[in-house]
């Protein structure tokens, strides 16, 4: 960063200081990249933090549903004579 200020300082600032240009050149669509990359990072930090939450209910959920279709099968194979 001080050689971008000794660098306006040696011109003048006749292009403004440099924290003013930084960002000249962005159009629309480079924002909507940066912001749709910064929400993603944001995203996926979230659900790596909660990621042990879900993993651990994920299989409960499907314990009721597994667990009858189980036993639906199982009556069927043992208990069914005809």
């Amino acid at each position: 960063m001080a050689r971008l200020l000794v660098d306006d300082f040696r011109g003048g600032f006749e292009n403004g200081p440099w924290w003013r240009r930084i960002f000249d050149g962005y159009t629309i669509t480079t924002w909507m990249v940066v912001l749709n990359l910064g929400s993603t990072g944001l995203l996926v930090s979230w659900l790596m933090k909660h990621a042990d939450n879900i993993v651990k209910v994920y299989p409960w959920t499907l314990q009721p549903p597994s667990f009858s279709l189980v036993f639906v099968l199982l009556h069927n194979l043992f208990y069914h004579r005809a």
